[in-house]
């Protein structure tokens, strides 16, 4: 059986006796050359394959690792995953040792189901049966890659070297690709310096990935510093530069951006729609719309559509420029491209009409494009609009006019009403000692009353949220306590998680009645928020002494997961109103530091807005960081090491319930800090 069997000579879906009767002419040859029938596995269809092994074994096939290897490799080639590990998992049982073909097939096999602790535990039993080589250690990093473990990819780089085995450039690639989607773009970049102390030219698929690896960190210095290297070496390409421009985007640094698109020309690197989508955005963050503008109509130019990331991009950059006609313009190009407006378009557009105060608008906006599509609006829609209206006319016309989006909401979700139901009852859960790991449920009101510790909630819960707990493990919690069974909890404003406080939670799932009427007052500016917290820094002025910050904060993504607030001219409206509630002078510090770095301020603040890290932020730039803020305030310096945690508190909270009740609560000082606020007030008065 030198050649191939004869083409048609099995049917496509056999039965086990026509099976029998194909392989039959077979027979000698098979018994003299027992490997001959793994071409004849080879070539059959993935899905009679195993069957056929089993019929040459009723030949008296002696089976080995080839012919599984050749059942195993049918099946992988029709994406049959389950199948390949089938057959792998029949070989130690017959005494038969798999060899490292199979190794790697069952390894690849595992890691396309997306088992990749299943494919590692693969590898890791190759030594019980031979020594894995380079393409063992190649595969099981890439399988690493896949799962994002980069701590297991370079332990296996690590091992290739006493093995025997130099890492090549693919390895090293699979490496830091792992790297970069686990947000280590540390470990990233000395893989990177590792090949080039080892004499390896990185060549342009790593130096991409390291680029990558610092854009998702949101290391723009370092990725530009890369680009710039790449160039040296070999020829960058439209990835190497959207991923530096997006870096430069997340950073902030618009104007860098442009001038890397602008450069991609002199490289004679055709920018792409991911290019100019990344520079559009950049300038979306930096609030430069007319760039924004340029470069949306720049895409038709170069024979390229503009996608939704484009428009929405377009917009978002708009409504922070408080340019409204313009938004509107570029919604309006949106729906002549064909394209459908989605969530982005409607929250960027009806946003911009709120910047503007231009309420009038917004409501047309409202009745034309969303209610005459069929389409709700949402409470974020809504509230950008009430903002508008109460610049302009008042607070009352602006409760007004949200009333008619109550009625809409509640309409559209006939079968809420706007009590909860009467047997909805919760536990009465006091603060115990070990406040870190406790959430209690707080009145609705001042003097609310309370019959056998079960309070009757009107859609929404207060939550008195510890520090050290994040918003989502509070909400799990609060789930807990209810009675007689969970119900959909949804958050419609979120604390720091090193803040304590008031968490209001609404009583009904995203998209309720509830959900949008409590997060449009949260949008609108209408629910009043009272902290409490203790800074450290000159004073502010006597106590009593009231001052409204105003500085305009942007985001920037430090890493994947991990982000900053800063204050920039091109960052969005921030206002914080604050009084002085008391002074403390520091003893001991004066000589060391001066006067200035030894006075702690206790603050009662009002945020009317409700930027991220917004009062810590703007208290930080103020140059008086409250305590205990490691991320924003002094560590080394400060006066007050010994404070446990952030001092802030979310002390009070009012609201308006879907029934129409004003509705408050207000949280105790957490004891830990009014322990320390006393040691403060008795060392201050010595």
């Amino acid at each position: 059986m030198s050649g191939s069997a004869p083409r048609g000579w099995l049917p496509t879906s056999p039965t086990d006796e026509e099976l029998r009767m194909a392989l039959e002419p077979f027979r000698s040859r098979i018994r003299a050359n027992p490997r001959a029938a793994s071409k004849l596995l080879r070539e059959a269809p993935a899905a009679v394959a195993g069957q056929m092994l089993e019929e040459l074994r009723g030949m008296r096939l002696r089976a080995d690792a080839f012919h599984y290897f050749a059942v195993m490799k049918a099946n992988r080639r029709a994406g049959r995953w389950q199948y390949v590990v089938h057959h792998f998992d029949q070989m130690l049982p017959q005494r038969i040792a798999p060899d490292l073909y199979c190794y790697g097939l069952a390894m690849d096999a595992w890691a396309e189901g997306g088992h990749w602790l299943q494919s590692l535990a693969i590898f890791d039993s190759i030594g019980s049966h031979t020594v894995p080589d380079a393409v063992c250690f190649g595969t099981a990093i890439r399988v690493c890659q896949k799962a994002a473990d980069w701590e297991a990819a370079c332990d296996l780089l690590s091992a290739m070297a006493p093995a025997g085995f130099k890492p090549d450039t693919v390895s090293l690639g699979a490496a830091m690709s792992a790297c970069a989607a686990a947000d280590a773009w540390g470990s990233a970049l000395h893989l990177l310096s590792t090949m080039s102390a080892e004499a390896m030219e990185p060549d342009l698929i790593c130096f991409n990935v390291a680029i990558s690896a610092c854009e998702m960190a949101g290391r723009w210095q370092t990725a530009l510093a890369l680009l710039d290297d790449l160039g040296k070496n070999c020829n960058p390409t439209a990835t190497s530069f959207n991923a530096a421009i997006t870096a430069c985007g997340k950073g902030g640094e618009w104007q860098r951006a442009l001038s890397l698109l602008s450069s991609m020309h002199d490289a004679a690197v055709l920018p792409d729609r991911i290019s100019l989508n990344a520079a559009i955005s950049a300038c979306d963050n930096g609030g430069m719309w007319p760039a924004a503008l340029h470069l949306l109509f720049s895409l038709r130019g170069q024979m390229q559509d503009p996608d939704h990331i484009s428009f929405n991009a377009a917009i978002s950059a708009c409504e922070q420029g408080g340019a409204w006609h313009q938004a509107l313009a570029v919604y309006q190009e949106l729906i002549l491209a064909d394209l459908s407006p989605d969530e982005l378009s409607y929250n960027a557009a009806v946003g911009s009409f709120a910047v503007s105060s231009a309420w009038v608008a917004a409501i047309h906006f409202l009745a034309e494009e969303m209610l005459s599509r069929g389409l709700c609006p949402n409470g974020l829609h809504a509230g950008a609009v009430t903002r508008s209206v109460m610049a302009s006319e008042g607070v009352e016309a602006a409760w007004n006019f949200l009333e008619r989006f109550k009625e809409l909401w509640l309409a559209a979700s006939a079968a809420e009403v706007a009590e909860a139901p009467s047997n909805l009852c919760v536990k009465s859960n006091e603060l115990t000692e070990d406040a870190v790991q406790e959430v209690s449920l707080l009145a609705r009101a001042p003097g609310a009353p309370q019959s056998a510790g079960r309070l009757r909630f009107n859609n929404v819960i207060f939550a008195c949220k510890p520090a050290g707990l994040t918003t989502d493990e509070v909400v799990r919690k609060v789930a807990e306590l209810l009675q007689p069974m969970p119900a959909a909890l949804h958050v419609v404003s979120r604390l720091d998680q090193g803040t304590s406080g008031v968490m209001p939670l609404v009583l009904g799932g995203e998209g309720s009645a509830a959900a949008n009427w409590l997060g449009a007052q949260f949008a609108g500016r209408l629910v009043k928020k009272e902290y409490i917290c203790l800074c450290e820094g000159p004073r502010f002025g006597p106590v009593g002494h009231r001052a409204v910050l105003t500085y305009p904060l942007r985001v920037v993504q430090l890493s994947k997961d991990t982000y900053q607030v800063e204050v920039a001219s091109a960052g969005r409206p921030a206002e914080t109103a604050l009084q002085v509630m008391a002074c403390f002078e520091m003893q001991g510090i004066d000589e060391v530091r001066g006067a200035s770095s030894s006075i702690c301020s206790l603050l009662t603040l009002w945020p009317k807005t409700g930027r991220k890290h917004q009062i810590r932020a703007h208290l930080a730039h103020a140059g008086r960081p409250i305590v205990g803020d490691w991320t924003y305030g002094r560590r080394e310096e400060s006066s007050v090491p010994r404070c446990p945690r952030l001092f802030l508190h979310c002390r009070r909270i009012e609201l308006r319930t879907v029934a129409g009740k004003d509705l408050a609560a207000e949280a105790p000082l957490p004891r830990e800090l009014e322990e320390l606020l006393e040691e403060i007030r008795q060392e201050s008065s010595e």
